[in-house]
């Protein structure tokens, strides 16, 4: 039997410090949600394939998983120095559990800030399912980490070892190291809600088309769909009333987000598709 202070439970989950700990989760969530948008991204464009994401994720040349290493690495060593070096300083050591988190915020910032000036050469677009995607990411993010101190207290009443009950958070810091996998889970979370809706939209477009007269144009290619696209619809709009899907809206559900619009007034559609693997073009 691992002996076990009912008294320092009790201690550790005070009103006060439950909301210390809800503050540390939503903290570490934002974090962690905008130091995800990079793989974000790339999830989406990939057509949110979990299949091709770790494809990408396995590169060898894909940087952003060594950077994810060095952020955590760094974050967990200097949580580590700073509790150790100043809780001399703190009359109440309890104070000091928490001083690590100033350098787990400062390099975390540093992270984001270094990405976000990284342009890319399709930006993320900001669609109905990536903010579901994101706020259940979130929420995932939080309950794992407010899991993660619980965890981390029981551990530290079961050892009861001063050092290990101050540097009982470090862990928190090395998080970041598994942001494809939360992201991956977030998303298995929401898909079959995401299935059910794709093939709702996908059904009732398919039936608008097959009972419009509409002229249908189909654009695809290894490069410059999106170029072609808005060339074609400059030209034939100097003669026709032409719908054509937006931006780089290549998928299935966005090209049959884009037929809602459709209507009787229009003489010619155009769809860019995108073509990423076999089978995409049946689709």
């Amino acid at each position: 039997m691992f002996p076990f202070d009912v008294n320092s439970f009790s201690q550790i989950y005070t009103k006060g410090n439950i909301i210390i700990y809800l503050c540390i989760s939503v903290m570490n969530a934002v974090l962690i949600l905008c130091a995800s948008m990079k793989f974000i991204l790339v999830l989406q464009q990939c057509g949110y394939r979990g299949k091709r994401f770790f494809k990408w994720l396995g590169n060898k040349d894909t940087p952003y998983m060594s950077r994810l290493m060095i952020l955590s690495m760094m974050a967990i060593l200097f949580f580590c120095v700073l509790n150790m070096c100043f809780e001399p300083l703190f009359s109440d050591s309890s104070t000091a559990v928490y001083l690590g988190f100033v350098s787990y915020v400062f390099f975390s910032i540093i992270y984001i800030r270094t990405e976000s000036s990284v342009n890319a050469k399709i930006p993320l677009r900001k669609t109905k399912r990536l903010v579901r995607l994101c706020i259940t990411y979130f929420l995932l993010i939080a309950v794992f980490t407010f899991a993660l101190i619980a965890v981390a207290n029981v551990l530290a009443i079961i050892i009861n070892a001063h050092v290990f009950d101050l540097l009982r958070f470090a862990f928190i810091c090395g998080m970041p190291m598994l942001i494809p996998f939360y992201l991956i889970i977030a998303f298995g979370i929401n898909e079959p809600v995401e299935r059910a809706l794709r093939k709702r939209h996908i059904r009732r477009a398919v039936a608008k088309l097959d009972s419009s007269d509409v002229i249908k144009i189909g654009i695809t290619g290894s490069y410059a769909k999106t170029s072609v696209k808005e060339i074609l619809k400059t030209m034939l709009s100097q003669k026709y009333r032409v719908l054509a899907t937006p931006s780089s809206y290549n998928t299935p559900l966005g090209i049959a987000l884009t037929v809602k619009n459709l209507d009787s007034t229009h003489d010619i559609f155009i769809a860019e598709m995108g073509a990423r693997s076999k089978g995409d073009i049946k689709e």
